[in-house]
């Protein structure tokens, strides 16, 4: 008798366990695993220059500076959040605080994929 039973309700199961194979979800969506980071850097700039073209020599090198940064930048989200690293943009913004201090922002966004997404 439970052997009829069985096999009577073996048949449904496997219809049950075949629609719900076929409606499971893949477990990670696409672009789940992706992040947009925005960092940002500033670096202080002292100069006692007076001639302009110097001067801005002087802040040339130190924007420079602020790109290598953001270069870097995706080496340190990769080795501690992400597999995969992308600079997308990057904004730098020169304050003059007064004759002699500058101060050189920057922010940068980054595209990353995370670690075990």
């Amino acid at each position: 008798m439970m052997t009829k039973i069985a096999l009577k309700t073996l048949p449904a199961l496997l219809l049950f366990a075949h629609g719900a194979e076929a409606q499971m979800m893949p477990r990670t969506p696409p672009g789940a695993g992706e992040a947009q980071i925005t960092v940002n850097f500033s670096i202080p700039f002292f100069s006692d220059e007076r001639d302009p073209i110097k001067l801005i020599a002087a802040q040339s090198q130190f924007r420079k500076q602020l790109y290598e940064v953001a270069s870097r930048e995706c080496v340190a989200l990769v080795e501690t959040i992400a597999d995969e690293c992308r600079l997308v943009s990057m904004n730098v913004n020169v304050q003059n605080q007064s004759q002699m201090a500058t101060i050189m922002n920057a922010n940068a966004q980054y595209r990353v994929t995370l670690k075990g997404k």
